[in-house]
């Protein structure tokens, strides 16, 4: 009975403030190449991702945009939509290398949660995949023979 008291009174709070996602920083204007092949929580299946899907850090209220690559005759390939196929014409680039999928001059505006798609049909493995891409203004550099100083 102790042990149960000890668990649900110090463990599961700490635990339920345990973040578990991934955290890049990348510089503004920068790239950042999300890895496309993955395996199921099981172990099984090894995948490469037919898309990207991303949930802005901003005002577009937690819904998840798309982009799906340009591998099967999909209407929508190669451009952001959202959640109603209709194109997002803000988006940054994204291209399908052999790294994965590169998204390109990134901007603060970009920052958000982003994860490959088809997702694990585990909806817990889903999460942990998705990675949190924190766009950071870079430094900013000083003239030829100009010296700044802090």
């Amino acid at each position: 009975m102790t042990a149960v008291l000890f668990i649900s009174a110090i463990l599961l709070p700490l635990l339920s403030h345990c973040s578990s996602e991934i955290s890049v920083p990348v510089i503004s204007g920068r790239s950042y190449t999300l890895q496309l092949e993955y395996q199921n929580a099981d172990g099984t299946n090894s995948k490469k991702a037919e898309g990207i899907k991303r949930q802005l850090f901003d005002e577009t209220g937690g819904k998840w945009q798309y982009f799906w690559f340009c591998g099967g005759a999909k209407k929508t390939c190669g451009k952001w939509v959202d959640e109603k196929n209709k194109t997002i014409p803000s988006g940054p680039k994204v291209t399908k290398t052999s790294e994965g999928a590169v998204i390109s001059n990134m901007q603060i505006r970009d920052a958000g949660k982003y994860a490959r798609l088809p997702e694990d049909p585990n909806a817990l493995t889903a999460e942990l995949q998705q990675v949190g891409v924190y766009v950071q203004d870079g430094p900013t550099t000083a003239a030829p023979g100009k010296v700044y100083k802090y």
